[in-house]
């Protein structure tokens, strides 16, 4: 799993004051800061789906990071009245509950997608400047579409999709639809229409035939226009794995989505479970592991756990799992096969017996397509290995996903000695040829020991530190350098985040203030301002932390 240098969680805005026409506006702002900072490599960000299910759960700031595993927590609140939006967003350090940045916004609706950058940027400068070195972007989020109305659409079908039931799933599509009519060039909703429509395929609410085939027209229209998309190659990669029985590809178009995106929940999701049915259990776990820190209360995430568990020789979590498991999530058919397995692992011979039979007369019938996998571990099971073999043949003849799903299962593990399944192996789980990793930015300074040189006459000659509203990004324009780089060379060379480097030189200049007896007449907290502080508390916190007293003591043991 990545190192993060920190960690939020953003919670819907709240809606103050909206009417029913944009009463979704506040998950909408939250979910689109959400996808603008997880594109920040080293910042790690809860995902919507578990920062959005606490929302109305009146736990305190400190509950609700324990809960999600974060350090920040940003909240804010929204108003949306004719042509224009307020915005606020506060950000808050969870375990101090201290606001240590807050601001506002009042603009024409119009600018949405700027106020979001323009708040996404600064979220993003407050957590470098705090916490150490991150690369961000000049913009991290993008104008999807210049129609409002268009993202209107699209906002609210993306709120109908999230119930994750077929009654609002059928109502998000009729909304991505117009928000397509409005503006045929606008992707979001056409990801979200593929998303829906291969939600009705798996799930059973739809024809898969025609469902897949009305996902697959809005996923190449996206590709060509954004092949990097990560929502798109996401989509891909379930297309190529539960229509195509193709391994190869689904693996391919699942590496591009957390390349795109790393931490994109449902990227590491598949990631986990396809390096699962490979047999990579190490991989698979990092997967894991990095899904259950950004997306910790969804339900789909504790199933791949205990799934991963499962195939590693521990049976009971995904047993318990699959008590509570939802028709969304699991196939009736693929819901008994899971269960049968269980119990045969876990040696429950009445239940076993009970539920193969039942399962058995299902395949007869030809009740889903699961039946093959589940006669394919029978035999496997009973050591019929040529009829095992032979129904595994229909992966390539049929492309059946449950049998590629089902391959690896312990259940199946006594074919691994027959020479059959390395060869089996080997036409599955074929891969292309890694690929050389990217590059990342060049952040190394042309000239390290002139940019110091001049960092040094900005800070002892000029003494900008003395500007209360110095920030990283208006240093770096001083020093004619890009942020990033400022923020690699304090971090990286020097050793030390931005907030602690401007405020060693002010505790400097505050000492040599105090320790002035011209100056016996002015407060601390006084001379603190002179020094370019704005905050008694970011004062006494920040003297406490870097000279390890409170200022009275250390001024006193001066004397």
């Amino acid at each position: 799993m990545p190192n993060h240098r920190t960690s939020i969680a953003v919670l819907p805005f709240d809606q103050k004051g909206a009417t029913d026409e944009y009463s979704f506006f506040g998950e909408g702002i939250g979910e689109e800061i959400i996808r603008a900072l997880s594109s920040i490599p080293g910042l790690r960000v809860c995902s919507r789906r578990s920062s959005f299910s606490l929302a109305e759960s009146h736990l305190s700031i400190d509950e609700l990071a324990k809960k999600l595993n974060v350090e920040n927590i940003l909240e804010g609140s929204v108003q949306v009245a004719g042509d224009q939006i307020r915005i606020s967003a506060s950000l808050i350090e969870a375990t101090s509950d201290e606001t240590y940045w807050s601001n506002s916004w009042h603009r024409p609706l119009s600018n949405i997608f700027e106020v979001q950058d323009e708040i996404s940027l600064l979220i993003a400068d407050q957590l470098r400047e705090h916490f150490g070195h991150l690369e961000i972007s000049d913009h991290l989020v993008h104008m999807h579409t210049r129609n409002i109305d268009a993202f209107t659409w699209e906002l609210k079908g993306r709120r109908q999709f999230n119930k994750w039931n077929p009654k609002d799933v059928h109502t998000a599509i009729d909304y991505f639809k117009m928000a397509i009519e409005l503006d045929p060039e606008y992707l979001d909703p056409r990801i979200g229409l593929a998303d829906a429509y291969g939600f009705l395929a798996t799930t059973g609410f739809g024809d898969p035939v025609s469902c897949w085939k009305k996902a697959k027209d809005e996923l190449d229209f996206v590709h060509e226009r954004d092949p990097l998309h990560a929502g798109l190659n996401y989509q891909l990669a379930n297309y190529e794995f539960f229509t195509q029985a193709s391994y190869t590809q689904a693996f391919h178009y699942a590496k591009i989505t957390i390349q795109s995106r790393e931490g994109y929940p449902e990227g590491q999701q598949f990631m986990a479970f396809l390096n699962m049915l490979r047999g990579d259990m190490k991989k698979a776990g990092d997967h894991i592991r990095y899904a259950r820190a950004i997306d910790p209360l969804n339900s789909e995430t504790r199933f791949y756990e205990a799934y991963y568990q499962y195939l590693s020789g521990k049976a009971e979590p995904l047993l318990r799992e699959l008590k509570h498991a939802t028709d969304s999530l699991l196939l009736p058919d693929e819901k008994l096969g899971l269960e049968t397995m269980v119990y045969h692992t876990l040696d429950y011979k009445d239940e076993s017996e009970q539920s193969y039979a039942e399962l058995k007369l299902r395949s007869q019938n030809n009740s889903s397509p699961q039946a093959d996998a589940y006669f394919y571990l029978n035999a496997a099971r009973r050591g019929l290995a040529d009829e095992a073999f032979s129904v595994l043949d229909k992966l390539f003849s049929h492309r059946s996903a449950i049998l590629l799903l089902n391959f690896s299962d312990p259940l199946a593990s006594g074919l691994q000695n027959d020479p059959r399944h390395s060869e089996y192996h080997r036409r599955i789980f074929q891969l292309e040829s890694e690929p050389k990793p990217a590059k990342k930015s060049n952040l190394s300074l042309t000239n390290v020991d002139d940019i110091k040189a001049q960092l040094k006459r900005w800070m002892e000659v000029e003494q900008i530190y003395l500007d209360p509203k110095l920030n990283l990004r208006s240093l770096a324009s001083s020093l004619n350098i890009h942020p990033n780089q400022l923020s690699w060379l304090l971090n990286e060379e020097l050793q030390v985040n931005f907030n602690d480097f401007i405020n060693l030189f002010r505790i400097e200049h505050f000492i040599r203030l105090a320790t002035d007896t011209s100056n016996a007449h002015i407060s601390f907290i006084g001379l603190a301002y002179e020094s370019g502080f704005n905050s008694k508390s970011v004062f006494n916190t920040s003297f406490k932390k870097l000279k390890g007293q409170t200022p009275s003591q250390y001024i006193s043991s001066m004397k």
